[in-house]
């Protein structure tokens, strides 16, 4: 083969791959990121943050465990404390086709200062919102719930509905404690839960949704409820949910160029 033609064949697929990659790549929402104040990341702070909860930014030095945190020991009013990021319409419709939530989280057991003890250990232990992440669209609410086992190991649980007053769903324990990260990957329609990398809960369809819609939302969401965890990411990505074929001009342009080529080889000769 002419090796004008073969170099015009090397540009085209270039182009091809190209293209391909740039509609497939993930497109970050929203990110907080080690001890980073998350007001000052975009988030936006909600709730009184008083009353037992504690509150502020463990710098350990390395991005790994440096973290934000929120401790809510409390069940008196006003001591739940979140962080919203509210997507923008152009942000919600790349969410229709693919999302990814991600939290990597440290829970923490309720000892420290005042050590809780007895029923209140216990309901700070138990998976509720005062440990959650959470993405909602107009309809649907896909939310992480977050705490331990009696040996102090992370349970998180695919919130789908209500017994009583706790969150119920299935759950996954995390055989060993200290920081993981958690990840909903969203994609034709249900969603799948992955602890470091590795998937151990699929087909989740989270519950119904008819109030604080198209938001992305993490941190102690209600006053009644107890636990804290140590937050070094949380971040929101959308994607497409499989990579959208190369459009057809580029084989519009490839066929083009192609002919040009030909055309100039046979003028040469």
């Amino acid at each position: 083969m002419n090796s004008i033609i073969k170099k015009g064949l090397m540009v085209v697929t270039l182009l091809a791959f190209t293209c391909m990659a740039s509609v497939a790549t993930a497109s970050m929402v929203a990110l907080h990121q080690g001890a980073n104040d998350p007001t000052t990341e975009g988030w936006t702070g909600n709730g009184f943050g008083n009353a037992g909860l504690v509150e502020g930014a463990k710098d350990t030095g390395d991005p790994s465990t440096s973290a934000w945190f929120i401790n809510d020991k409390s069940e008196n009013f006003g001591s739940s404390k979140r962080y919203l990021y509210y997507l923008t319409e152009d942000e919600k419709t790349e969410a229709a086709t693919g999302w990814a939530l991600s939290a990597r989280i440290n829970l923490l057991d309720g000892s420290g200062a005042p050590p809780l003890s007895g029923e209140l250990l216990e309901n700070y232990k138990t998976p509720n919102m005062a440990v959650m992440v959470e993405f909602a669209t107009d309809t649907t609410a896909y939310r992480m719930d977050f705490g331990l086992d009696d040996y102090n190991n992370p349970v998180v649980m695919l919130q789908d509905g209500w017994a009583g007053d706790h969150s119920q769903g299935n759950s996954y324990i995390v055989p060993t404690d200290g920081f993981h990260e958690y990840t909903l990957i969203f994609q034709n329609d249900a969603a799948s839960l992955l602890v470091d990398g590795v998937e151990v809960l699929s087909g989740y369809t989270g519950s119904t949704n008819n109030v604080h819609a198209n938001r992305v939302a993490w941190g102690a969401f209600f006053d009644g409820s107890l636990g804290g965890a140590e937050y070094n990411i949380v971040k929101f990505e959308t994607s497409p949910a499989n990579p959208v074929p190369v459009p057809g001009s580029i084989f519009l342009l490839s066929g083009g160029l192609i002919a040009g080529l030909i055309f100039r080889m046979k003028r040469a000769k």
